[in-house]
């Protein structure tokens, strides 16, 4: 019984640490960055297309986070800079992608200013 235990709060802890331990060598970048990329730069944004498509920014290429494991040997060999929608979103893109050997130089959380309005009326 203790070995599950065990095994469990080590499954809890890589999660947490995956999820909300940020990436070493991964800053970030300020807004005005993003419009001066240079052709050894790409931004890649990996929020949903939903939350992206509100938003546009000029020279993205967009792929969201389910589809990176796919899609990662399609980028090109560039220094990434990612746009994410929240730090774990973030955490979890950087992490992946140094993993496969991509170079990740920064990152910038863009926010979306949709605001979903849900009513239920009963």
């Amino acid at each position: 019984m203790s070995i599950v235990i065990g095994i469990i709060i080590a499954w809890i802890a890589i999660q947490l640490y995956r999820r909300n331990i940020p990436v070493t060598g991964v800053k970030k970048v300020s807004p005005f960055d993003l419009l001066a990329v240079e052709e050894e730069k790409m931004l890649l944004d990996v929020r949903d297309f939903q939350t992206s498509s509100d938003n546009r920014l000029e020279h993205v290429q967009n792929m969201p986070l389910p589809y990176l494991h796919r899609y990662y040997k399609e980028l090109p060999n560039k220094r990434i800079i990612l746009i994410a929608a929240d730090h774990v979103e973030k955490n979890l893109a950087a992490r992946f992608l140094k993993g496969k050997g991509v170079s990740i130089n920064g990152y910038h959380l863009e926010k979306s200013n949709r605001k979903e309005r849900y009513s239920y009326e009963i």
